[in-house]
């Protein structure tokens, strides 16, 4: 695109995160599980699904996606949710969100995160 160079066309965030991991086959039936468990696990799901469009939209610089990256995957790979709110007690699940994070939303950063788009925040745009 003349406008954005770094924009790739048929990449949309909103496509990324709802389609491909919220509505896809592969999650549907495993996050719908978890959701209907209890309001805690629940907000543990809408929790991580915001922490993904905080990459998109609101994280401003490299640094701030790389140690958002290493938390949210340590977060997801943490053996021990006792201390948490809610739990993805569904072990499939866990490691089905952890090989989606890395092989489908962080290897697009450069497509996807705000803070690759020289400076500019993709505020309320996808």
């Amino acid at each position: 695109s003349k406008v954005c160079p770094n924009a790739f066309v048929a990449t949309c965030a909103w496509h990324r995160i709802d389609r491909n991991l919220l509505s896809h086959n592969d999650f549907f039936s495993l996050l719908k599980t978890v959701r209907d468990s209890g309001i805690e696990n629940r907000a543990e799901i809408d929790a991580i699904t915001r922490w993904l469009w905080y990459f998109i939209k609101h994280y401003e610089t490299i640094e701030e996606c790389n140690v958002a990256m290493k938390f949210l995957k340590f977060y997801l790979a943490e053996v021990d949710q006792s201390k948490r709110f809610g739990t993805i007690d569904n072990q499939e699940l866990r490691m089905k969100l952890r090989e989606w994070v890395t092989e489908k939303f962080d290897n697009k950063r450069e497509e996807l995160f705000g803070a690759f788009f020289g400076g500019m925040t993709l505020g309320n745009c996808t």
